[in-house]
């Protein structure tokens, strides 16, 4: 296996930093799939139908608190 190095020196500590986000952003995709399971939609036949915004079509029905933690939580991360 070829050592590569990066083009430039990175900050001590990006890497970790970075990697922490990962695991971070993995675990909460994991707790949101358990909370929030949207409605099914035949996203094809519904963007050939209209011209209208996709969102504003299938208005997914998002538990505002929800996203306010998730923010919350981001911030804490940071």
């Amino acid at each position: 296996m070829l050592k590569h190095n990066p083009p430039v020196e990175l900050p001590e500590g990006y890497l970790d930093f970075f990697k922490a986000m990962e695991s971070w952003q993995n675990e909460e995709v994991i707790k949101h799939r358990k909370l929030y399971t949207p409605a099914k939609h035949d996203l094809n036949q519904i963007i050939a139908s209209s011209k209208k915004p996709l969102l504003g079509q299938v208005k997914p029905q998002i538990d505002g608190s929800i996203l306010k933690d998730l923010y919350i939580r981001l911030l804490d991360f940071m």
